[in-house]
């Protein structure tokens, strides 16, 4: 199934990977299938990450320690998309 991004809001916490409504995700499309998520090509020039594929829950390990935490950088509104 594919979903194009509408909207970027961030979360509270130490990492951002975003900025709200970044125009460089906006109208990206993402694809998910089973527990992958991944993105669709982009249609033209961007500076957004999109060779990211995630299998699986995204976490990050805080500096100095062995903690993992589930990962809350940004939260994205999509539409399904064809």
């Amino acid at each position: 199934m594919k979903w194009r991004v509408t909207e970027v809001a961030l979360a509270e916490g130490p990492v951002q990977a975003f900025v709200v409504n970044d125009p460089a995700y906006l109208g990206q499309v993402m694809i998910v299938a089973g527990k992958r998520l991944s993105w669709a090509p982009p249609s033209g020039p961007t500076t957004a990450t999109l060779d990211d594929v995630c299998t699986g829950a995204a976490t990050m390990r805080l500096a100095g320690t062995r903690l993992v935490e589930p990962l809350k950088a940004s939260a994205l509104r999509c539409e399904r998309w064809a």
